[in-house]
């Protein structure tokens, strides 16, 4: 509403040039400012030598899930472990999905899953959904209409979330289903960060730090994000 009266504002002295001038020039100036506000935030990441892997890679899942923004921190984390993994595999490449909006659903944005991989072959790999939320019927039948509006060979799709809350809706007695003729398998996020983590070289452990730190320092990240980050891997933990 604020935003609404401002727009009301502007166009009600758009011919006071002046003063038109006056009240665009105060936005740009409050933008500014929080620029400054939120550059002020980002903090460096301090080395991580010394530190057991399994801890980073627990204190990284406990961030993502904490502070989701929206869910892009989860999918970010969890494609770009999977990324990492698959970069020396020559088996496989690319893996999609890594910067990919999650604000736009698979049917809208013409994917097959929130992250898939692609083989030498440009067939395709591993689909993964990755949620911090609850995973029902609804959910299924949207990734099942989404994978068959693009004509793909029918694949599983495992869903990287939070075990078991996200998935008791479904009444599960194991960790998969066949909803509508495709396989739906189901992981717990922690679990699977950790395990990719510790998988990795020291060198892409790294890397895939500096790499969701750069994720965390865009400036449309929340403070209180940043400001958890800050507290978990910068100087000040």
């Amino acid at each position: 509403m604020a935003a609404v009266e401002y727009i009301r504002r502007i166009n009600r002295h758009w011919n006071d040039d002046a003063f038109r001038d006056d009240l665009i020039l105060m936005f740009l100036k409050r933008l500014l400012d929080y620029a400054d506000a939120v550059a002020a935030e980002d903090v460096q990441l301090v080395p991580l030598d010394g530190i057991a892997p399994i801890i980073v890679a627990q204190k990284l899942a406990d961030f993502s899930l904490r502070y989701p923004e929206g869910g892009s921190l989860p999918q970010f984390v969890a494609a770009a472990l999977i990324a990492a993994a698959r970069s020396t595999d020559t088996v496989y490449r690319m893996v999609e999905g890594v910067d990919v909006s999650v604000f736009g659903t698979n049917a809208t944005s013409n994917k097959p899953a929130d992250v898939w991989e692609v083989l030498v072959d440009e067939t395709l790999g591993n689909l993964y959904e990755v949620t911090c939320k609850r995973v029902d019927m609804e959910r299924l039948d949207a990734a099942v209409e989404s994978f068959a509006k693009l004509g793909f060979p029918n694949r599983p799709i495992t869903f990287i979330c939070r075990m078991p809350q996200d998935i008791e809706s479904l009444h599960l007695t194991d960790r998969a289903i066949i909803h509508r003729g495709v396989t739906f398998q189901f992981t717990d996020f922690s679990a699977f960060v950790e395990v990719l983590f510790l998988m990795l070289t020291p060198i892409k452990q790294n890397t895939l730090m500096e790499r969701v730190a750069l994720f965390v320092a865009d400036p449309s990240r929340k403070i209180s994000t940043k400001r958890a980050w800050g507290l978990a891997f910068g100087a000040a933990r």
